[in-house]
């Protein structure tokens, strides 16, 4: 494949990847936003287009019964984007989503199409997934589903301290199939409580609801969580409201598909002055407890850009060359908000790189897909596999024809500055 003007390429499905991942200094952004068709090829596996949104994909699995495996916990990605980033959801006793992918084609630059798969061309098929779009163009992902069904509502308000024995408790739980936990962030109980909800498979097919039957209050919900942006008074009623009963018997029955057709506008600021980021990051079991007293010394900090912190677990992923969790982690998703202004990212970049820190020092490690506040040196120690990743990139991108400030920030020549 050859680009006019030596040009570079990035690819774009849905641009909510926010390292640059999409961009290239005077290079061309490919949208694969209309390659979307989707079938099944066989009972239990579906082949999608790399630009089709997850939500379509929802939408076309439902009245056939079936239902995604693995997935963001938000529809409006694209399913290139999220192989790409070897996505995880909040599926429990789940690797990544590379874990459902049985194969997929990828353009190369050369131009040469390749099925690759744990059998065929498996050196790209690991380095793709959680690529970033450097080793070329995904077409389309031929992925395993699960059957669609009622799941029934599990809650539990617990003390932070109290959360790895239950979450040992729930793995015993063979009917346990979505979860997540929120913490506390009021300035007088922060991070000491954690909301648990657990949502098991019934067995049996939910009937006479459609998708978005559960979804008339999210904009009181949404409003409410604008409104906890620096205002420690809200950020307890919102507590006060998310850990009710009776917020949780509005969830007590939805299907999967229900339960999984959930969108970043519910979340999302509306202020055009104002700047949504995260970070992500992944931490061993044993170091549950030191990681959340370390977040909790930062409260000065943390207290008011932090809009939430989420947690989900992910089982071991040994296939993806750039993998972010070698071993059981639990995932810290931490969801930002401040003014769009050099100040603010600065003061929050600050805070990012003594998290990263404190979470490769207790053997855990970050995720990829977004602002790029960390340091070169960090981002080898959290993949250790990064040199081989780029020796790849080097064979089957040796002009560089795929290209992005991802690859520049951490592979390239032009290095993050040291903290």
């Amino acid at each position: 494949m050859s680009t006019a003007q030596h040009r570079t390429i990035s690819l774009r499905g849905t641009q909510h990847s926010q390292g640059g991942h999409t961009l290239n200094d005077d290079g061309v952004v490919l949208d694969l936003s209309a390659l979307n068709h989707m079938s099944m090829v066989a009972p239990d596996v579906i082949r999608i287009q790399a630009g089709a949104r997850w939500k379509q994909v929802i939408e076309y699995l439902d009245p056939l019964g079936w239902s995604l495996a693995v997935v963001q916990s938000d529809c409006d990605f694209s399913v290139g984007g999220s192989i790409a980033v070897n996505a995880h959801g909040w599926q429990f006793n789940k690797p990544p989503i590379i874990g459902t992918v049985e194969g997929l084609h990828l353009l190369l630059a050369d131009g040469t199409l390749r099925y690759c798969s744990r059998h065929q061309h498996a050196e790209l098929f690991k380095a793709v997934i959680g690529g970033y779009g450097l080793l070329g163009i995904i077409i389309d992902v031929d992925l395993k589903v699960t059957r669609n069904g009622a799941y029934q509502l599990k809650q539990w308000v617990i003390e932070s301290t109290d959360f790895l024995p239950l979450y040992q408790q729930i793995k015993q739980n063979q009917q346990a199939e979505l979860f997540f936990g929120r913490f506390s962030l009021h300035r007088d109980h922060f991070l000491r409580s954690i909301i648990v909800r657990l949502y098991e498979n019934q067995d049996q097919p939910l009937t006479g609801s459609t998708m978005t039957d559960h979804q008339w209050y999210q904009g009181i919900t949404n409003w409410f969580f604008a409104q906890t942006y620096g205002s420690n008074f809200f950020k307890k009623l919102r507590w006060l409201l998310e850990s009710s009963s009776w917020l949780s018997k509005l969830y007590q029955y939805l299907s999967r598909n229900q339960l999984l057709y959930h969108t970043t506008s519910n979340y999302v600021t509306q202020n055009s002055e104002q700047v949504d980021l995260l970070q992500e990051f992944f931490i061993p079991l044993q170091q549950f407890k030191p990681f959340v007293d370390f977040l909790q010394s930062l409260h000065p900090d943390l207290s008011k850009p932090l809009m939430n912190i989420t947690i989900r677990d992910l089982q071991p992923d040994q296939e993806s060359l750039l993998r972010y969790a070698p071993e059981e982690r639990i995932a810290f998703v931490m969801f930002f908000r401040g003014p769009k202004t050099v100040a603010f990212e600065r003061e929050l970049r600050t805070t990012v790189l003594k998290i990263t820190d404190r979470a490769l020092a207790l053997g855990g490690s970050y995720y990829l897909p977004y602002r790029a506040y960390q340091t070169k040196q960090q981002f080898s120690t959290a993949y250790p596999q990064q040199q081989q990743f780029k020796t790849l990139i080097k064979r089957y991108n040796p002009q560089g024809v795929f290209m992005n400030q991802f690859y520049k920030n951490y592979l390239g020549d032009i290095l993050l500055p040291d903290h």
